[in-house]
């Protein structure tokens, strides 16, 4: 019986120690929620930063393309012109 008793108050002792251990558990698992969160928040800061940048470089190309194909347009109107007044002269 003297057995028993202390298996049972060995076994109470230990789920104190763990209900001891508990808040200090809780407050670990909260610090490194926690520290996921702001590493996500970091993430999505870096992924918004690039999403920026790519935008800025797509408008850059864009206006550069807009800028060849102008001068396309604006080179076969000059050489049109060049080739009514060569008609017209002759």
């Amino acid at each position: 019986m003297g057995a028993a008793k202390n298996w049972l108050i060995e076994q109470q002792r230990e789920r104190q120690q763990l209900v001891d251990e508990m808040p200090q558990t809780i407050l670990n698992i909260s610090s490194e929620l926690e520290s996921a969160f702001e590493k996500i928040e970091s993430l999505e800061n870096q992924i918004i930063t690039l999403n920026s940048k790519t935008e800025k470089y797509k408008a850059l190309i864009s206006g550069f393309a807009l800028g060849i194909l102008a001068s396309i347009i604006a080179s076969g109107i000059w050489w049109l012109l060049a080739y009514y007044i060569h008609i017209l002269r002759n």
